[in-house]
């Protein structure tokens, strides 16, 4: 198998393609996901929840402009795209965290019998099926449970690499036709009576329209970020919020499957399709003073954030409840709860990033033919 070095004997003197900026809005799209839940779901925090789970697209999103970049860079200097080292490189990034997550799960759930993992939802998620169980099955308070949107995106990442290898129309046509196919499958899980939070959410079809939709802005951005002044910039990327916030809140995405329409459906994932191109829009190029280290540090060690912030979430509440001797749903508890819960997902991150991730990180530029972040 080829690696890096075969290709250019000088790896060190290659160009690197990173943005900082992105590091930004990873940690933006965590922190979405974490206020989703850890917010209470009674007013007024319930329009911030349901909203804020939308971070995982963005996720999906900032995922496919980045890999779709990565893979064209490649093809353009190398003649092509290398499919073994990109699988490598998957691994080597998502496999030795996810799996770990998974065995702590399942142990989790042998000492707390409510959040038990059960067998079959172990043998689905470690074949990377863990989306359609939950569809099936529901959510359960283990602290893995948020893994099922790994499953998506590795789903999505067993084809792309071949079809950046074929080249920009390939990448194009592919990009172009996930979005309408995704809100087609859509159609046909409504009319069969799916459940919207729990059956098309977790869909793999469903969410793959914000894959095509990143790999569409990677095309669209193939000369270099957009010249935008801040003024611009800023308005974008308060349009996407709000774009999510009538998603979640008007257009009840999230809402009863008999109060929501097909139509209000449809226009409800547009919204959160469209507030996600306007972050990312937004946020490419920016001035680097918008960017302070601390965050883009945190964005990067992003992964780690989202696989243990359902571990934070639940130590903080054990620990908040026992000290403040006060019932779940009181305002102190709530107000003490989520802070702590970050710092100590923070923490954890952190940790795992410097002692766990890294040596893997470190081999995997074995495999890469484009340098990205350094570990």
């Amino acid at each position: 198998m080829l690696v890096a070095g075969e290709i250019e004997a000088e790896p060190s003197v290659r160009e690197r393609f990173y943005r900082p900026e992105l590091d930004a809005l990873r940690f933006f799209a965590f922190v979405c996901v974490f206020l989703a839940h850890g917010l209470p779901s009674h007013e007024p925090y319930s329009l911030l929840a349901l909203s804020g789970g939308f971070g995982l697209c963005l996720f999906f999103l900032l995922s496919a402009y980045l890999i779709t970049e990565l893979l064209l860079r490649e093809r353009s200097r190398t003649g092509t795209v290398h499919l073994r080292a990109f699988y490598a490189r998957r691994i080597l990034r998502i496999w030795p965290l996810y799996f770990a997550m998974l065995a702590f799960g399942y142990f989790f759930g042998i000492v707390r019998p409510d959040a038990a993992w059960g067998t079959g939802r172990l043998f689905a998620y470690l074949f990377l099926l863990g989306n359609f169980y939950t569809a099936r099955h529901g959510q359960i308070m283990n602290p893995a449970g948020a893994l099922w949107s790994i499953s998506v995106e590795e789903q999505f990442y067993l084809l792309w690499p071949s079809v950046a290898k074929k080249g920009i129309r390939s990448l194009l046509f592919v990009s172009s036709l996930v979005i309408p196919v995704s809100y087609f499958w859509m159609y046909v899980l409504y009319r069969a009576g799916t459940t919207l939070e729990q059956g098309l959410w977790t869909n793999s079809l469903v969410q793959f329209q914000f894959f095509g939709i990143g790999g569409l802005l990677a095309l669209a951005f193939r000369s270099g970020s957009p010249n935008l002044n801040s003024a611009l910039r800023i308005l974008m990327l308060l349009a996407g919020v709000s774009l999510w916030l009538v998603a979640g809140g008007p257009l009840q995405l999230f809402g009863s499957r008999d109060a929501v329409s097909l139509w209000q459906l449809m226009m409800a994932y547009g919204s959160v399709a469209l507030g996600c191109a306007l972050l990312l829009t937004g946020i490419l190029g920016a001035p680097s003073n918008w960017f302070p280290k601390p965050l883009v540090y945190l964005g990067k060690i992003s992964y780690g954030l989202y696989a243990y912030h359902l571990l934070g979430l639940r130590l903080s509440e054990a620990l908040v409840f026992r000290w403040h001797s006060a019932q779940p749903g009181s305002g102190a508890p709530f107000v003490l709860r989520l802070p702590m819960a970050l710092a100590i997902t923070m923490i954890f991150a952190a940790l795992s990033y410097r002692f766990f991730e890294s040596p893997f990180l470190r081999l995997k530029e074995r495999f890469t033919f484009i340098p990205s972040r350094k570990v």
